[in-house]
């Protein structure tokens, strides 16, 4: 019996790394590629913030992103974007009032019908690509 037939999934795994490897695939594509074939999930937030380099930037994010959590936010990051979305409109001042104390100046934050945040550049550009 092949590996394709006793662990299908595992031969999709090695399958994409040899295929990824061999065609000169970068780590954000292979992670998405994986993903995608349903091969790994993605990580969670904590797991994704070890990507930054270590320092101050990457403190400020762990303590909003653990302020948020505590306040009821689902938090998920891919390579493409973070998506955060508030599981009860209750604790949505709550969450205002931690971007508030976190977020520089330049950036805002602006709630989608959703239930969801999206943050965006704070002035005339942040309109764009709404």
């Amino acid at each position: 019996m092949s590996l394709k037939d006793e662990n299908p999934s595992l031969y999709q795994l090695a399958k994409q790394m040899v295929l990824g490897l061999q065609f000169g695939m970068g780590p954000k594509r292979f992670a998405e590629v994986c993903r995608k074939a349903g091969i790994i999930e993605p990580p969670t937030w904590r797991e994704a913030i070890t990507c930054f380099d270590a320092g101050p930037g990457r403190d400020r994010m762990f303590r909003m992103f653990s302020e948020l959590e505590a306040n009821g936010v689902e938090i998920i990051m891919t390579a493409e974007e973070t998506r955060m979305r508030v599981k009860d409109p209750a604790n949505s001042e709550k969450v205002r009032q931690v971007f508030a104390r976190h977020l520089p100046k330049t950036l805002k934050i602006v709630e989608r019908p959703s239930g969801g945040f999206k943050i965006v550049l704070n002035g005339p550009q942040s309109d764009r690509g709404s």
